[in-house]
């Protein structure tokens, strides 16, 4: 309520009051009722009676009075004469907010000039009406695209209606639309908004709730919400070919993975999720694709022998993953053998074979074998006596007849398998055995054998040197046993030697003297097994002498079985020779057997034990 006042014109003692309330609201209609009352005053014992009053009265622009009148005013009661001119109700539209202020203003006026009379009196003001609620609010729900949410609209009145619209990426439309009384809409983001999250997970809508009175809108308000991709939207599972890539001509041939030798070539692809595009796919698995990222990637490296699992991981732009995995074996390869190459005296005859120690023939018995044979891999072998073929041959015995018994003969196998790799052994078939030997015309001197150099005194190899009842096996090779590395890298070993434990206790060192091309002086290895009843006993050392003329010496031993282990040493170069020069054995003889092997293999085999320098 404000009440506004003035004074008379002509004689000060009247006064005019305007009074003005706002009596109630409708929110449904957005107005209010205003009453209003004009009194006029007259103080000190002033009135006038059947004299004319000309009165306006005006609210928020509208003149609800004007009238022009005979009034008479009642006597004055204490001094004071009060007379109601008029009063009425009017109703005022708000503004769309719901707010208002309404100016008011009022007049009487007597025509006379009279200082009994009021002359004319004026009042005017302002009155600031209650605030209709108009526009309603809502909270808005956390969404995934494809899903259902639901909002919560509180209106101010039950007969407004809503209506929600979104914006979301240059995309709009209508999310809800609420009847009079519905307080809640439920709402699915559609699969459009997919498109507009290519790189994200979750992005922002902008919602405008619309109130409208019958169909009029009072008023809107805004918000914000997220709307996310739900997690099942991701790529697919990721398909995956695994292939191999071979230089080996054979083994490409066969489409084989092999060890040591196939790279491995992984092809893989994926659909990305719903709006996003495909980022990477990421590879585990062995060390050499372990990191590969790509669609199509092969590995710089062969992979080891075994079962492999390669698995893959597809990311979109999204940053979503799935991975999937595949098995794929590598075969174990190893160089090929001569699992058997022995060799004795006899006489062969019209296809008949009589052994003899003091023979003039010799018959080789070379049994070879290759690894991968199940898939196709065939061995061809040789076998000579220096360039000289055999005179005849029968499955896997070969027959010279051009030899005597007078003349040991280094004999040299050899077996080559498809893949292209070539083992070779060697050994050496002593003259006929005789306890002592003396040529005069070479000069030379033998025991256990017949003489074949001049200048040396020679020992056959299954004779010893005793001292005082004591057996020192010193044995230096004249042939020297070696090893031609052929077209192998230069980052290949050749096996030497195989040594098979007999007897128990055979913890005494044994000593390989080694020298390969390209060296300036010979290295030595000690090999020494551990003190064991049996027959299989463990490694107790394998060490060698590091002297200043070997450059970047390298000896491994392996246990390739039961009391079996082989020795190998790394090459210097491509076509290097690697001879074993001495052997020393000062206990063993009897408890171990030693057979020189001859075979060039790109690795040593998986836990193979490295000789430490002494």
């Amino acid at each position: 309520m404000a009440t506004f006042t003035g004074t008379g014109s002509n004689n000060s003692n009247y006064t005019g009051t305007l009074t003005v309330s706002e009596q109630s609201y409708s929110v449904a209609n957005n107005t209010s009722v205003v009453s209003y009352s004009l009194v006029l005053t007259g103080n000190s014992g002033y009135y006038f009676q059947q004299y004319y009053l000309t009165t306006k009265v005006t609210i928020n622009g509208t003149e609800v009075q004007n009238r022009y009148e005979q009034i008479s005013m009642p006597s004055p009661s204490g001094g004071v004469s009060t007379y109601a001119v008029c009063s009425g109700t009017l109703t005022v539209p708000h503004n769309n907010d719901g707010t208002k202020t309404i100016s008011v203003s009022a007049s009487m006026s007597t025509v006379t000039s009279q200082s009994i009379l009021p002359g004319t009196i004026t009042m005017s003001g302002s009155l600031a009406l209650t605030t209709i609620p108009r526009a309603s609010t809502m909270t808005v729900p956390s969404l995934t695209i494809g899903s259902a949410g639901t909002f919560t609209v509180t209106a101010a009145s039950s007969s407004f209606t809503h209506t929600i619209t979104y914006e979301f990426k240059g995309l709009t439309g209508t999310a809800a639309t609420l009847s009079a009384g519905a307080s809640t809409a439920s709402w699915t983001p559609p699969n459009t908004f997919y498109a507009k999250l290519p790189n994200s997970t979750s992005g922002t809508v902008s919602y405008v709730l619309h109130t409208f009175s019958s169909s009029t809108e009072i008023g809107s308000k805004s918000y914000s919400g997220t709307v996310k991709v739900g997690t099942s939207i991701k790529p697919t599972s990721p398909s995956i070919t695994l292939s191999p890539v071979n230089t080996n001509a054979w083994i490409n041939s066969q489409g084989l993975y092999v060890g040591g030798y196939t790279k491995l070539r992984v092809q893989s692809s994926a659909t990305a999720g719903t709006g996003a595009t495909m980022e990477s796919y990421t590879i585990s698995g062995p060390s050499q694709v372990s990191g590969l990222s790509g669609a199509d990637v092969t590995s710089s490296k062969t992979l080891s022998a075994g079962a492999k699992t390669i698995t893959v991981t597809a990311a979109d732009s999204r940053g979503r993953t799935t991975s999937a995995s595949q098995n794929v074996t590598f075969l174990e390869y190893s160089y090929p053998a001569l699992t058997t190459f022995k060799a004795v005296r006899g006489t062969y005859s019209n296809g008949s074979w009589t052994t003899s120690e003091t023979g003039d023939h010799i018959r080789v018995q070379a049994v070879g074998s290759v690894s991968l044979s199940s898939q196709g891999n065939a061995g061809t072998k040789t076998v000579k006596i220096g360039t000289t073929n055999p005179n005849a041959t029968s499955g896997n015995y070969y027959y010279f007849t051009s030899t005597n018994a007078n003349t040991a003969y280094k004999v040299t196998g050899t077996i080559t398998d498809s893949v292209g790799n070539t083992t070779t052994r060697g050994l050496t078939v002593p003259s006929i055995s005789v306890p002592f030997n003396v040529d005069v015309d070479l000069p030379g001197a033998a025991a256990g054998m017949v003489s074949q150099h001049a200048n040396e005194f020679e020992i056959a190899n299954d004779w010893a040197l005793v001292a005082n009842g004591k057996y020192n096996r010193m044995l230096y090779m004249p042939y020297s046993w070696s090893t031609n590395g052929g077209s192998s890298s230069s980052s290949g070993y050749a096996r030497i030697a195989t040594v098979t434990i007999t007897n128990s206790y055979a913890n005494a060192p044994i000593t390989f003297e080694v020298a390969r091309r390209g060296d300036s002086r010979s290295v030595r290895l000690h090999l020494q097994f551990s003190s064991s009843s049996g027959t299989d006993p463990s490694l107790a050392s394998f060490t060698y002498e590091s002297i200043a003329g070997a450059t970047n010496f390298a000896a491994f031993v392996y246990k390739t079985g039961t009391s079996v282990w082989d020795v190998f040493v790394r090459k210097t170069e491509n076509a290097d020779t690697i001879g074993v020069m001495t052997f020393v054995s000062s206990y063993m003889q009897g408890r171990t057997t030693i057979t020189y092997a001859s075979s060039i293999q790109a690795s040593v085999p998986t836990g193979a034990t490295s000789a430490t320098s002494l």
